[in-house]
């Protein structure tokens, strides 16, 4: 369970947050990012900024868009965000290792 930070942000400067880093992570600009949930430039800027609440159905569209589970956007604290991004790592170094074993004695591609 996330903890409660010991800020001033409202909910919606959380949920803000959670979609701006999320967008950043993706590589997106605000404009990809409204393209792709079909709104507003404006609007996820807004929404980033925490001034408007979206509903949970913009929320999941944007979640979509951002191809991340909705209930990223509710982590707070990041730990499941740091818990992806280590798997991510030991995905991509156990992919490395694998290449260069495959170089290293001229082997076929393993089978996955």
């Amino acid at each position: 369970m996330a903890q409660l930070r010991h800020s001033t942000l409202t909910l919606n400067q959380e949920i803000g947050h959670c979609v701006a880093k999320s967008r950043n992570l993706a590589r997106l600009t605000q404009a990809q990012l409204a393209e792709r949930a079909k709104c507003s430039t404006e609007f996820i800027s807004r929404i980033e900024r925490g001034v408007s609440a979206a509903s949970v159905k913009r929320l999941n569209a944007i979640a979509t868009a951002l191809e991340v589970p909705l209930k990223s956007l509710f982590d707070f604290d990041g730990e499941s965000k740091k818990k992806e991004e280590i798997v991510e790592i030991i995905i991509r170094k156990k992919n490395e290792s694998r290449k260069l074993i495959e170089e290293k004695y001229e082997l076929n591609p393993l089978i996955q």
